[in-house]
């Protein structure tokens, strides 16, 4: 199953959270186990930061060059979008600066494409889960659960942690919907036809505040989302024009 199905699962939400600002740390990995051996194939380290009801998030795209036949791997940020999530409307950038200019002006709207998920607050659907017991990862302790409300395809397994602040990015609303001081902060998604690798995404609150440059960069994003005379755009159209200008294999967080 293409990668990019599983970040579709990242839900964004305007829910009621402990931190006002802060940042997310969003890990991506992809880990191959065979016989006693395991190889990690793909591995993101991202951020989203956030303030109020509004994100910031970073794009990332995967480079392929080569050096003496090799391939050399390189997830570059190029863009930062801006997204109001009460009206889910969205500015891209091409640089984190006060003084940059929006490059798309855009809204997500449910009725485009299953991509869209990604960006929906979908807090009114409970998943299906089957409990399967507490487990420690990392000495941390998680509530283990097997979601029935994926892809027919897939297996997945809830992480939920009972102690982490809330803060308004979601892997699995649904889940989280039904747990009120509980949250998702790691799933695991087997594909049936590649039972031995497992696509992992982790949720790090790295930080609950923002520092004098991001609070600036907010506001006047806030301001421009509001001013611009940028027409809207569809999101086929944004892939167009505010995708990168170098050859790539796939975008790994779009």
């Amino acid at each position: 199953m293409p990668l990019l199905f599983y970040l579709l699962l990242i839900q964004l939400s305007c829910s009621q959270h402990d931190f006002r600002s802060g940042e997310v740390e969003v890990l991506l990995y992809d880990v191959r186990n065979e016989s006693n051996k395991t190889d990690t194939l793909f591995f993101l380290k991202h951020s989203i930061f956030f303030l109020d009801s509004t994100l910031i998030h970073e794009a990332r795209v995967l480079k392929v060059t080569y050096k003496n036949q090799n391939p050399v791997k390189e997830y570059k940020i190029y863009k930062y979008t801006y997204y109001d999530l009460v009206n889910n409307k969205c500015q891209d950038y091409y640089s984190f600066s006060d003084t940059a200019e929006i490059q798309c002006n855009y809204i997500i709207v449910p009725e485009n494409s299953i991509y869209e998920r990604f960006y929906l607050n979908n807090h009114q659907r409970n998943d299906e889960l089957i409990p399967i017991t507490d487990t420690l990862l990392s000495g941390e302790k998680y509530k283990l659960f097997r979601s029935l409300s994926v892809h027919q395809d897939v297996i997945a397994y809830y992480y939920l942690s009972c102690n982490t602040p809330n803060f308004p990015l979601h892997l699995a609303p649904g889940t989280d919907a039904q747990f009120k001081d509980c949250k998702v902060l790691r799933a695991e998604y087997i594909d049936k036809n590649l039972p031995n690798i497992t696509t992992t995404i982790e949720f790090r609150l790295k930080r609950n505040n923002l520092n004098e440059n991001e609070i600036k960069v907010f506001k006047q994003w806030n301001k421009n989302a509001k001013l611009t005379d940028k027409p809207l755009i569809t999101v086929d159209e944004v892939y167009k024009i505010c995708n990168p200008n170098t050859t790539t294999m796939y975008n790994v967080f779009e």
